[in-house]
This record gives structure tokens, sequence and C-alpha cells, in this order.
């Protein structure tokens, strides 16, 4: 009997979709009640059958079973558990088990749902934002590779291996070359290569997963900034470089998740000195859009 009760406060601390309860008397346990509402009856055969039971228990008590004019709002049955018999008073928590479970899963298959979906946990008007900071953020990104573009043609050809001369002659068939020809094994130091390169992707990739994006999402987005730079920005003075196409994405994915998963851990208890340091050194996107907030 003690389990039982237990077992009723439990489900009484529970908020169920569809209304249905249980209501624990303090004073008077013989208030104690169960309500079932008739969407749980519809939508559930068993609860439906269970139901039917007690109410053909009410007609041999003589309405000692069910009690609807304590809820006169409550779109199902009430009844109260003290005068359900002994022997059948594992039905109301046969009931709401049922319930509970289906609420249960419903919350899981949403969070699956979620999971793999992520854009369906924000409202409209968040998308629409979602998707203006997206638009920004691409622009500056194109804007950021444009000026190092130009940066790099200010350094001498002995660090970018340029053609030293006729390079704007040659820049028109060497973007079509691009387009027609596959992409070559680069000259440049395993720093440009394999330091540098993955640094920039992982910019990419956080500029993206700070949007609250999927790692996935990120990795695309970061393989296409990545190819942008080669075919359109950097084609016209230099072949794509294979190194460059596979290491720029998988490395920045890899770096720039890590350092994502590191700024979420030190935001939650807001950013000390040391902290701020090293998400500005780590993940400068974070602090260019949020500053040191926790949002």
């Amino acid at each position: 009997m003690k389990k039982n009760i237990l077992w009723l406060i439990l489900l009484s601390t529970t908020t169920f979709a569809d209304t249905s309860f249980f209501e624990i008397s303090k004073k008077d346990r013989s208030k104690d009640v169960v309500c079932v509402s008739l969407e749980s009856q519809k939508e559930k055969p068993r609860v439906r059958q269970l139901v039917s039971i007690l109410k053909e228990i009410d007609e041999v008590e003589n309405g000692a079973v069910i009690s609807t004019k304590e809820y006169p709002e409550f779109e199902g049955d009430c009844f109260f558990q003290e005068n359900i018999p002994f022997s059948l008073r594992s039905i109301p928590m046969e009931i709401m088990s049922i319930i509970q479970n289906a609420q249960f899963e419903k919350i899981q298959k949403q969070a699956e749902v979620k999971e793999a979906n992520p854009d369906v946990k924000f409202t409209k008007e968040q998308k629409k934002k979602r998707r203006k900071e997206l638009l920004k953020t691409e622009l500056l990104i194109t804007l950021g590779q444009i000026l190092e573009f130009g940066y790099l043609l200010s350094l001498p050809r002995n660090f970018t291996k340029w053609d030293e001369n006729g390079l704007w002659e040659n820049a028109p068939r060497k973007f079509a070359d691009a387009f027609t020809k596959p992409p070559a094994w680069d000259k440049d130091g395993w720093v440009v290569n394999y330091v540098s390169h993955p640094i920039s992707g992982s910019l990419y990739y956080n500029a993206i997963r700070d949007l609250d994006y999927t790692p996935l999402q990120s990795f695309i987005y970061t393989t296409y900034k990545s190819a942008f730079w080669e075919y359109i920005v950097e084609s016209w003075v230099e072949t794509p470089s294979i190194q460059d196409l596979i290491f720029t994405p998988i490395g920045g994915a890899l770096i720039g998740e890590g350092t994502y998963q590191l700024t979420q851990h030190m935001k939650k208890g807001g950013f000390n000195l040391l902290e701020k340091v090293l998400v500005t050194i780590t993940n400068p996107t974070y602090v260019l859009r949020h500053g040191y907030k926790t949002k």
C-alpha cells in the first residue's frame, strides 16, 4: 500500500500534455482523485478499456467512483482512488503509466528530430535573424578572403611562389585552367599547407558553428569556403592545390570543433582573464561576434 501511495505522489508531480492527472489530497486521503482526459481515451485503446472497467464498477457501486463535480471544466472522467475496490487499485496507476510513457516517447522523438535538424528548435523570427547573420558572415568572410589575397600579392614572390613575370598577363588563362584541369600538388612549405590552412579553416568552421549549425553543416561550409578560395580567389595566380582542398576543411573542422567545445566550456562560468586571452587566440570569430559575453 505504501508503495502505491509513493507511486501516486510521483505521478501527481508530473504534468501531462493531455491534462490527465492525479491529485493527492494532503488533508483527506479519501479525496485522492485520478482524472483521465477524453483525449487519452481516444488515442490509447488500453486506457479506454481500463476506464470502461472503472465505469462499470461505478454502475455497480451506485456512483461511488466517478467524481466529475470537483472539476466542471475538465473534459474526461475522474475517479476517487479510495472508492475503487482494493483489487482494482492498480488500474489508475496503469492508466497514468501508459500516459506517462507516451509523453516520454513523444519528448524523446522531438529531441531526436531537433538533434537531426537543429533548425527545428528556432522560431520563425529566430530563423529569419539567423539567415541574416549567415549572410552577413558570408559577406565578411568573402571580403576577408579578398583582402588576404591583396596582402599576399604584396609579399615577395619567393614566399608565395607565384610567377614573378607575367602575373597579370597569365591571370585569365590560369583562371580558365582551374576549371578545365585537375588541381595540382603544390610546393608550399608544410607550415603553410598543414598549419596555416587548417587554422584558416577553423575560422570558417566556427563562424558558422557559432550560429548553432551542426558539425556537418559547419564542415560543409568550410569545404565550400576552401573551394571558393582555391577556384575563385587564388586561381588567378595559382592552380588549385590538392593539399589545401583536403586539409583546409578537414583540419579546420577538427580544430574548429575542438575550439568551439572549449569556448562553450569556458563561457559557462564567465570568461576570466586567462580564458579571454585563450578564446581570443583559439576562437576569434566568437569574440568578434559576441565580445566576451556568454549570451
